[in-house]
Order: structure tokens, then sequence, then C-alpha cells
């Protein structure tokens, strides 16, 4: 998500910064940069496109046995029985 014309600080680069600031949950946890997998922060334009973003998808990557567990269920259904995560359409 990214939002313009803003006063922000990067999470990733820690300066202080106007103009656009995009969003994005992080893909990892990171001690050195004090960020939580999932969760989201802000950064600048030169730093977000070397933040690998978070996908709810690699929920089942990181847990196999889901897909024989639901052998006949979408991945969809899954995220939704085991984390709560409910399809996009449904959040609006």
């Amino acid at each position: 998500m990214k939002e313009n014309n803003q006063i922000f600080k990067c999470a990733s680069c820690q300066i202080q910064k106007k103009g656009t600031v995009i969003k994005k949950k992080v893909a990892v946890n990171d001690q050195e940069y004090n960020f939580i997998k999932g969760k989201e922060y802000r950064f600048c334009l030169n730093c977000a496109p070397k933040i690998r973003e978070y996908n709810e998808y690699d929920l089942l990557n990181e847990n196999p046995h889901l897909w024989e567990k639901y052998s006949y269920a979408d991945a969809e259904e899954i995220l939704e029985k085991e984390f709560g995560i409910k399809p996009k359409e449904e959040e609006k």
C-alpha cells in the first residue's frame, strides 16, 4: 500500500523522510531491525524493494501436513480453518 506526501521514519534505514510511504507486512523476523513476521511497517522507496513481503500462503508451505489433513479443501479454506484468515472478498 502506498501513501504519498507523508513525513515518516523508514523502518529499515531509520531515516526520517518526506514522500511516498510503502506499507508492507514483513515475511521474516529480523532481530537487527526488530521486525516481527506478519506485522506491517512503513518503508521508503529505496528500502521497500529489498523487503520480502509476508504472504499468508507461506503458512501452507511452512505446514505441509495441512494439505493431508484437509485433502479436499482449497488454500483459502485451510487458511480460514487453521489460522482464522478470511478470503479478501469477505474482509470488505
